[in-house]
């Protein structure tokens, strides 16, 4: 546990008495409140994950869902999360693919496949690119840049957490495709690209709140796991198409290749 404004390790975040009132703990170092959204209500936890508060993502991974008692409910977050993401890239490939858009020709080979091909495609896509994010960001952050948690919380746990915290932001782009907008003003490629870059900002600032890096590392950290992301990707959708044909392998791979070229 930890101090949510100057990070300081804690012993406890608050002292309860027998009526059943609790008295928040203050911190010896910046002698403020060392945790006040343990009296905060879910929802304004997450508006405050939303706005991208530093405090409430220091009480989430170190504080609350970083204990033994959160575990099972960040495990459930985080495959609900990427169930979600399944029917966000299904939906969005399958609306590219009737607007003509060709540039990804990949995925054009797996939604000429039935419902249930398509569906298991971008599961396998899905959670590939989320095992990849978790390993990836843990490895550049506790391996690379050697950063380690100030409390108990282990480095790879702390990191993990954040990333489920940061699922909630990655699912805005399913209200796009629940409420209806004017097409004819906002078109759907650009809004796509646009929250995207927005939840990839997200994604930046997150990490730099939790270990307190300079901006560069974040950023570097992104920029490695977007083309690892995209390679692997790739790979795994050809490799599946190909049925392990190595000819048909590389055809599908030139083919995907050039299509990003133009």
């Amino acid at each position: 546990m930890i101090c949510i404004e100057c990070g300081e390790p804690v012993s406890s975040l608050y002292t309860t008495y027998p009526n059943g009132h609790i008295k928040l703990t203050d911190c010896a170092s910046c002698h403020q409140v060392c945790d006040k959204y343990v009296e905060f209500d879910n929802v304004l936890l997450f508006i405050d994950v939303l706005l991208l508060k530093g405090q409430v993502f220091r009480h989430l991974v170190f504080n609350s869902i970083g204990l033994d008692k959160g575990m099972s409910t960040a495990r459930k977050i985080r495959l609900v999360s990427v169930l979600f993401e399944i029917y966000i890239t299904w939906a969005y490939e399958e609306r590219k693919g009737l607007g003509g858009i060709k540039d990804f020709s990949i995925y054009n080979e797996v939604l000429a496949k039935d419902a249930v091909t398509q569906y298991l495609y971008f599961g396998v896509q899905c959670f590939s690119d989320d095992l990849l994010t978790h390993w990836l960001l843990q490895w550049l952050t506790c391996t690379l840049f050697k950063w380690t948690p100030r409390d108990s919380t282990t480095p790879g746990t702390a990191i993990s957490m954040t990333l489920v915290i940061f699922s909630g932001v990655r699912l805005f782009p399913l209200l796009m495709l629940i409420w209806p907008y004017d097409s004819s003003q906002l078109d759907p490629t650009t809004m796509s690209i646009t929250m995207k870059l927005c939840t990839n900002v997200a994604l930046v600032e997150a990490l730099r709140l939790i270990t307190q890096f300079p901006l560069w590392k974040p950023i570097v950290m992104f920029a490695i796991l977007t083309v690892c992301k995209l390679l692997t990707r790739t790979a795994l959708i050809a490799l599946l198409l190909s049925h392990g044909d190595y000819t048909t392998f590389v055809t599908i791979v030139s083919r995907q290749w050039r299509a990003l070229q133009s």
